[in-house]
C-alpha cells in the first residue's frame, strides 16, 4: 500500500485518493483479520506473486477512481506567468 502511495504521491491534494487509500487499507485490514488463515509461516516465494498482484491491483483502482474522478494534476494557467 505505501508503494502505490509514493508512487501516486502528486494526487495527495486531492480528497477522493485518501478516501480511496483509506477504503483499500480497511479492506485489506478485513481480510487479514476476518479470514482464518491456516498457515502463519508464509515465505517469500509464496508471498511474493500474491504481494505483486496486490499492487497492481492497488494501483489500477487508484487509476480507475482517477479517471472518473478528474485529472491526476490540477492545469495550470500559463497566462498570467507570461506577463
Amino acid at each position: 500500500m505505501i508503494i502505490v502511495v509514493r508512487l501516486r504521491w502528486e494526487l495527495r491534494n486531492r480528497v477522493w485518493f485518501w478516501v480511496t487509500v483509506g477504503l483499500l487499507v480497511l479492506i485489506h485490514l478485513a481480510m487479514v483479520l476476518l479470514i482464518p488463515w491456516p498457515n502463519r509461516d508464509y515465505t517469500l516465494p509464496i508471498i511474493l506473486p500474491v504481494g505483486v498482484v496486490d499492487i497492481l491491483m492497488i494501483w489500477f483502482v487508484i487509476q480507475w477512481v482517477a479517471k472518473k474522478l478528474g485529472p491526476a494534476i490540477a492545469s495550470v494557467d500559463d497566462s498570467a506567468a507570461t506577463r
